[in-house]
């Protein structure tokens, strides 16, 4: 998961990644998601409420990634 707003690391590296370990692993499945919601892990205020929905959805279908890999 990575913000296009990210001022510290750029949102390229986390696709880079990305398409590596996809290529690499092809066996693994493999969940990004990029929101704009956050800046630096924190939510963004100034956002509109729409896109902060959408980003609230982005987010929840991430975690529910993570929780059930988890289990």
């Amino acid at each position: 998961m990575h913000d296009r707003g990210d001022g510290v690391k750029p949102v390229g590296e986390s696709r880079r990644l990305v398409a590596a370990l996809r290529q690499e692993r092809p066996d693994l499945r493999v969940y990004y998601t990029e929101t704009d919601i956050f800046r630096q892990v924190i939510p963004d205020a100034d956002t509109a409420w729409i896109p902060r929905l959408k980003g609230a959805c982005q987010l929840s279908r991430h975690m529910y990634h993570i929780i059930r890999v988890a289990q």
